[in-house]
Formats: structure tokens, sequence, C-alpha cells
């Protein structure tokens, strides 16, 4: 029931909705936590009431887990809990002892999830904001919000999926195909890698969604003296004289001794890294040049995943530039995964098409 609410596959792997919100999940509690709680806060009234009956019980189930091969023994969490906050009341110690319960668990499901083919370089990427990724999916409309979920775990219908779980005899790309291009229909193809989507535009229409996004931003925040060019269908696209070349970086921050070139890549996650060095390969000449000159210059490349998940250390300069308050980060932050996903969604419906 919850994976056909989520918009998960039938053998999609569940992890992602027992997760914290912190590792990009939905917090919701399983069933065994829900157990495992239950029976924590039970022997921890037990172990510590004034009854010696009631601490018999206890005693004796602590007996009876002695030895077994069973995965829960809630006798000895509370003991263990015991040692580590000595004098502490049963309340006290079930609350204590649900935490050590809580983190073992989100361990093992990371660990688990991790491990996967189809999530593990997902996992890897440790500088994508998960909690606030989890926080905004919510969110969105339930459409969106079970595309997002299932892009997470790479669980949606394309072609490779539907030949795994034998509904398709072929996996290639459909629209790649009528152009005589031979390619797998993975997710990934799908949302950043298809040629024919590329020239039809799709992508750039996602890509300048994100850039104007952080345009208007620049042009609310910036001090006074600072003018800003974006590379954007519809608005003019001058750049200043220390920049000369034939080149169109995405923004262009200038003003006075000053000169500040940002680049915006909207890619499958994985290529963070690999969008950087690209990027920066391609123009930091440029500021080379600039600085030659005696003009104080940088480059900055943001990565935004197209499904929805922000290398938020990309954005870093882009918010010390504007002086971002953290709590119009988030906000900003969140506009960018929420139009991100409302626009891959667009080219995921568009796929064969």
């Amino acid at each position: 029931m919850l994976k056909k609410w989520c918009g998960l596959s039938r053998p999609a792997d569940p992890s992602r909705i027992f997760f914290t919100k912190t590792n990009g999940g939905l917090g919701i509690p399983s069933l065994t936590i829900c157990y495992k709680k239950a029976q924590i806060s039970r022997y921890s009234q037990l172990m510590t009431s004034k009854d010696s009956m009631c601490r018999f019980l206890a005693e004796r189930q602590h007996m009876q887990d002695t030895g077994t091969q069973k995965k829960l023994k809630p006798t000895e969490e509370v003991i263990a809990t015991m040692l580590e906050h000595p004098g502490a009341t049963g309340s006290k110690l079930a609350v204590e002892a649900r935490k050590r319960i809580v983190s073992r668990d989100e361990a093992n499901l990371t660990t688990h999830a991790s491990s996967l083919m189809k999530e593990r370089d997902l996992f890897a990427i440790k500088e994508k904001d998960d909690e606030l990724w989890s926080s905004t999916v919510t969110k969105l409309p339930e459409n969106l919000f079970a595309f997002a979920m299932a892009a997470s775990v790479d669980s949606l219908p394309h072609n490779s999926n539907l030949c795994r779980w034998r509904k398709l005899s072929s996996d290639l790309c459909t629209i790649c195909f009528k152009v005589g291009i031979h390619c797998k229909q993975t997710l990934a193809h799908v949302l950043s890698h298809c040629q024919a989507a590329l020239q039809s535009g799709r992508y750039n229409t996602r890509h300048d969604c994100v850039l104007e996004i952080l345009f208007k931003h620049l042009q609310q925040h910036l001090p006074p003296g600072t003018t800003v060019v974006a590379d954007l269908p519809g608005y003019p696209y001058t750049l200043p004289t220390d920049v000369p070349t034939d080149l169109r970086p995405d923004l262009v921050v200038h003003s006075p001794g000053q000169l500040h070139l940002l680049e915006l890549t909207v890619c499958w996650e994985s290529n963070f890294s690999a969008a950087k060095l690209r990027k920066e390969s391609k123009y930091l000449h440029l500021v080379e040049q600039a600085r030659g000159r005696g003009v104080q210059a940088s480059l900055s490349t943001i990565q935004i995943g197209c499904r929805g998940f922000v290398d938020s250390k990309s954005l870093q300069h882009f918010f010390a530039l504007t002086q971002t308050s953290p709590k119009a980060q988030k906000t900003l932050t969140s506009e960018i995964i929420s139009t991100v996903i409302r626009e891959s969604h667009t080219i995921w419906a568009l796929r064969n098409q």
C-alpha cells in the first residue's frame, strides 16, 4: 500500500519510505520499528519498576533472550542503555533505548540501499541536501511526488526496466531509434543523455527554467552598481569588455574591478564532478585573462541533479555574492528542486514522443 501511494513499482526497494528526512526519506516508521520501540518501552518500565513482580518478569525475559539468535533482545538493549545513562528513570531509558534502535536500523537501511545497483551512485554523493529534497517533494502535487520518489530509486517504467520485468522485448530508446541511434532507454538516458530529447530542446528548457530562478535572485539581491547578464531567451546578452570572448557563460556578474562567471549544469547526479570539470576547463581561461588585467575574477559551477538533488556546496559562492540568509537559501533551493522535478516529469512524459 505504501509503495503504491509513493508511486514505487512492486520490485522497488522501499527503504526511502522509511529513511529519516535527513537521509532523503519520508520519515515514516516501519511496522518493525514500531514493534521494536513498543517492546523497548515495555521492558524499560518493567526493569525499573518498584514492583518486584514486574522486575521478575523482566529478569525472566532477559534469561530467555540470553544465548538466543533473536534479532531483537529488548532487555539487553535496555541494560546497554542503563550502562550509558546510569540513574535514568524508566521513561528516560525508554527514550534513549528507542534512539539506539532507530539509529541502528537507519544505518542498516542505508547500508542495504547503498549496496543496490540502482541507488548506490546517489548515496555516494555526500554534498546533496537530502533533508531539503525530502521536505520539498512531500509538498508537491501527487503526480510529481510519485514521480520524484520513483525516480529516486529508479523504479519508473522505462524500457530498460520493462525488459527486466519481462513486459517488453526491446530496451532501446524509442525516439533515438527513429533517428538511427541505438541506445538503451534507462532513466539516466531519458532525463539526461537522450540525443533526440536534447535536439528537441527539452533539456534546454529545464536548464533555462532553473537559470531564470538564479538570474532573478541575482537581480533582486546584488548591491547597486553591479550588473548581471544571463544567457536566456528574451534577455539581452552583452558581455563586459573584461570578457573578450565568443563564449556565452550562463551568468556574468560584473562590477568595477570584479568579475564573476557562473555556469549551471542540470545533469544526472553521478555526473556532478564530471560536469564541474568540464565547465572549468571551458571557462577558466577567461578568469585567468581577466586576472591578468588586474580584475578580481572567479568562476563558479552550479550542479543540479535532474531528479531534484542539489549539489549544495556548488551554490555557496552564488549565495555569498548575494549575501543570502540561510532561510532564503532554503527557500530558493526548494524552488529549484520543485522546478527541476516538474520539468524532468515533463521530459519523462514525452520519452517516447
